[in-house]
């Protein structure tokens, strides 16, 4: 009979699924995954799946020991694999020396409150609960980063309790006391004979969650727009009419927007390197930042001198995807490819988007695995970040489409950032 491990929780279930498999699998067991819920039906289980309806009928071919085999259903339609019949279930657990299952679903938020007595959906008798929290979220609101937070607020006594509010800040002792109330305590009364353990994971400080280790970047401002929807330029808006932060107000010369942008990127730029100077393997990290306009207005700007590099777009009418492909080529032309890892996109007109959600946003994209992820509210939006490889892919776009079908196509394998709606709306959403 297989020992039964349950992955629940939230912030990295999947990554920790697949490694407690090669884990295994190293030590020569006979190791299956599935799930409860749903997982993407993702490369990896392309290669060793089983529909759940053959399992009885699989030999020695496909279960052996060594192997990883990915036995569910299947929804092909929407690229997911789904639950077994339970007698399947039953089957696999009978062929296997361990049986790994997801079984939890936070549509990759780093906290999750799960809806009692309907998640975690643990499998019967399971041996091993594993609770996932994603460290990533502390330092950021709570209502940005945790899945189902805004159907309990309001409505749910620990919340209201402990104060608890969409702008509260998490921490390390937030993050126990949740783990504790919503998941620990209702698992050990449900499964009182499994051992139940808590892993936080911490990505950002696993090497074996990087794929390619990033030497530098370049965060990119796209300044060349027609301002259309606006009306005028919107760049050369004063920007302390669309902000409420008090050091700004106090400025006694105009603020325009592009500045207010420039120097967010800057401020932002600082606080990853500052962020990374502990860390051995990116305290070297370089970083870029490139302005792409059309404006001599901001390309003259002598208060950026050495501090930004500034391209001219002389092709703007044709929409965004010219000030990316520019940005891109400036290193293929200029420099040697190789030297530069990953670029990301920053629309020039979100003057809500605090700097230091902006270089959590890059810090956290550099040191997850995925390669390609973008900041998301109900929906990915910009800012997005592409490691080297999507580069070719980027410049095929036309018009003004900007990454967005880039997002869209390699959705699930995107680290999706979540944050506030508030610090997405652009000037062309909360115009006067």
């Amino acid at each position: 009979m297989a020992y039964v491990i349950a992955v629940c929780g939230s912030g990295g279930k999947t990554t920790l699924v697949k490694n407690l498999a090669k884990k295994y699998a190293n030590e020569n067991k006979k190791v299956c995954i599935t799930t409860t819920t749903h997982m993407w039906y993702d490369d990896d289980v392309k290669k060793c799946f089983t529909l759940g309806a053959n399992i009885k009928v699989a030999g020695e071919k496909a279960i052996k020991p060594g192997k990883i085999n990915y036995i569910a259903n299947l929804n092909i339609e929407k690229e997911l694999i789904t639950p077994l019949e339970s007698n399947d279930y039953r089957s696999i657990c009978d062929k296997f020396d361990y049986v790994i299952v997801e079984a939890d679903g936070s549509r990759s938020m780093p906290l999750k409150i799960p809806k009692q007595d309907k998640e975690p959906v643990i499998p019967h008798d399971v041996n091993e609960i594993i609770i996932v929290v994603g460290m990533e979220s502390v330092g950021r609101e709570i209502g940005a980063v945790c899945h189902r937070f805004d159907e309990f607020y309001g409505n749910d006594n620990y919340l209201d309790e402990n104060n608890i509010r969409p702008e509260t800040i998490v921490s390390e002792e937030l993050i126990d006391g949740f783990v504790e109330h919503y998941y620990y305590e209702p698992l050990k009364k449900q499964h009182s004979e499994a051992k139940i353990t808590v892993y936080k994971n911490y990505f950002n400080n696993n090497v074996n969650h990087v794929v390619a280790k990033i030497n530098k970047i370049a965060i990119v401002l796209l300044a060349a727009g027609f301002s259309k929807r606006f009306g005028s330029n919107k760049l050369m808006i004063d920007a302390k009419e669309y902000i409420s932060d008090k050091n700004i107000n106090k400025l006694k010369h105009s603020y325009k927007l592009y500045e207010l942008m420039i120097d967010k990127l800057i401020d932002a730029k600082n606080i990853i390197i500052n962020n990374f100077k502990n860390n051995k393997d990116y305290r070297d990290l370089q970083v870029d930042i490139i302005v792409v306009s059309q404006y001599e207005e901001i390309l003259n700007d002598k208060n950026y001198n050495d501090k930004v590099i500034m391209l001219n777009n002389t092709k703007a009418v044709l929409g965004m995807s010219e000030s990316i492909k520019l940005a891109i080529n400036y290193y293929r032309d200029s420099i040697n490819n190789d030297e530069l890892d990953a670029m990301v996109f920053v629309n020039a007109d979100m003057p809500y988007l605090p700097a230091s959600e902006l270089a959590s946003f890059v810090y956290n994209s550099i040191l997850n695995k995925n390669s390609i992820s973008a900041m998301c509210s109900d929906e990915v939006k910009n800012p997005a970040y592409f490691e080297k490889e999507y580069f070719d892919e980027i410049l095929k776009i036309n018009g003004d489409k900007g990454p967005r079908e880039l997002l869209e196509k390699y959705f699930k394998y995107l680290y999706r950032y979540y944050i506030s709606e508030k610090y997405l709306i652009d000037i062309d959403e909360n115009g006067k």
